[in-house]
């Protein structure tokens, strides 16, 4: 689903009951583009006071 972009990394890690860096790791290792636009990185910047 994540794949389809239907859940996002967060849904996505949730359902599958792993944290997020296990659920990159398993995005990495089955080769699984991830899908990180423009307006999530402004929002992890705000998120992280850099803005």
């Amino acid at each position: 689903m994540y794949k389809k972009e239907v859940y996002s990394i967060g849904e996505a890690s949730e359902f599958a009951n792993v944290s997020h860096w296990e659920f990159s790791q398993l995005l990495k290792k089955y080769k699984i583009h991830v899908n990180y636009d423009t307006e999530e990185f402004e929002h992890d910047l705000k998120m992280i006071f850099w803005k």
